[in-house]
């Protein structure tokens, strides 16, 4: 009997779940590889049904599953060392940067919600709102309305695009500042000079004042003596 059927038998006779894993080599091999394509390779697999048992809920590379790995709605977090993500360019083509990162990442929304399964406190974001932003990263159910998942970490790409979109927004922003400021200062060291320069005028003509009424102060007792 097959891994998948073996799986689908235990499921239809427990009404519940169990996590089989079908060992290819030796029994000391427990481990698999999700090759780039999807599929998952190595030395063993893991497969299981949905279901109200209190085991683990994992679905793998069965006919049944909708993804490669994926693990049940509502069955709990999963806990690990680290998780890479194939992205070499050796893989990818048409690549571009993404275009009105800011905006798009404004246009996003993160929330704070209760889980209906168990009440837990969690943050982060609403799919189908993300979808009309980003549909890239949402995953939808095949009615094609209600979104399924987001892809977080693919996030980080709109948010690294994002930042360095509003520096370059910074950047000019201060630059335009200095701009402004080196401005005033000019026009301020210039009104400085005139201000002076007026000064300077003003002195100059009020001595030349003081100069005249002294001369005319001398001249007076002359014109008198002379008439």
């Amino acid at each position: 009997m097959s891994l998948e059927r073996a799986v689908t038998e235990e499921y239809r006779r427990a009404g519940s779940l169990r996590i089989a894993i079908s060992t290819i080599s030796s029994s000391s091999c427990r481990s698999f590889r999700a090759a780039p394509g999807g599929a998952v390779s190595g030395c063993a697999r893991v497969a299981a049904l949905g279901g109200s048992g209190s085991f683990p809920q994992i679905a793998s590379t069965t006919s049944f599953a909708a993804n490669p790995f994926q693990i049940a709605h509502g069955a709990g977090s999963a806990l690990a060392d680290g998780w890479t993500t194939y992205s070499s360019r050796r893989w990818k083509t048409n690549i571009k940067t993404l275009p009105d990162a800011l905006d798009k990442v404004e246009r996003l929304r993160g929330v704070s919600y209760d889980l209906k399964s168990n009440g837990k406190h969690e943050i982060g974001v609403i799919a189908e709102e993300v979808g009309q932003v980003v549909p890239e990263i949402v995953e939808w159910d095949k009615n094609g309305k209600d979104a399924n998942g987001v892809d977080y970490t693919r996030l980080t790409a709109l948010l690294i695009e994002a930042v360095k979109q509003q520096q370059r927004e910074i950047t000019h922003e201060q630059a335009l500042r200095r701009a402004a400021q080196q401005h005033e200062a000019q026009t301020v060291a210039q009104m400085q000079r005139v201000v002076q320069k007026l000064e300077t005028q003003v002195q100059n003509e009020h001595r030349a004042l003081v100069q005249l009424k002294a001369q005319a102060g001398s001249a007076q007792p002359r014109l008198v003596a002379a008439r």
